[in-house]
């Protein structure tokens, strides 16, 4: 990744298309709730001999879940790429040193060019679960986090994690606040 390149997305603050955007994998991201509306909508038409016994208000509930959750999903893939920013304050080699030593910390398998870093936050059993992007620039690092597909061959994965994620946020923003405070 070039300066050029780099600078784009800094002034944009998103991040570049790559392989977590892949077409399939974001239908499939869906699947969960077309599944909601599916299940609880399909009754609900006038054609259809509901035998079901409960009562039909459970069915609206789950319609209007899936339908929120269907939004949602798609207010997720739209913001996932947006980045994040730490006002740090600190001249470029000291953010560059912060981002080290809290990458180690958390365990990521980083990959380094320039000022542009790509690592892979673990799960419990070690393996990959979120893909975690860091610019590092003068008095600010930028970053964003996103789920990733357990399964590389099959890019099926969805948008959120159901907290994990906020986790992996507030850690690394606590851990590069409390570095900034010490300045190392």
């Amino acid at each position: 990744m070039n300066e050029k390149q780099i600078g784009k997305i800094i002034t944009e603050r998103k991040l570049a298309s790559d392989n977590l955007d892949d077409k399939w994998g974001k239908i499939w991201g869906y699947f969960p709730a077309l599944c909601l509306i599916l299940a609880f909508g399909i009754p609900l038409l006038p054609f259809i001999d509901n035998k079901m016994t409960w009562n039909p208000m459970i069915n609206w509930i789950g319609l209007l879940i899936g339908i929120l959750l269907f939004i949602l999903t798609y207010y997720w893939f739209i913001t996932e790429r947006n980045l994040n920013q730490i006002l740090t304050n600190l001249p470029l080699k000291l953010n560059k040193e912060i981002l080290s030593k809290v990458l180690l910390e958390l365990n990521t398998d980083e990959q380094i060019s320039k000022n542009y870093i790509v690592g892979y936050l673990p799960t419990l059993f070690k393996q990959k679960s979120h893909k975690i992007i860091v610019i590092a620039t003068d008095n600010m690092i930028y970053f964003n986090i996103r789920c990733m597909a357990n399964d590389p061959i099959i890019n099926v994965r969805l948008p959120y994690s159901f907290g994990i994620q906020s986790f992996y946020e507030l850690k690394f923003r606590r851990k590069i606040k409390d570095y900034v405070q010490h300045h190392i």
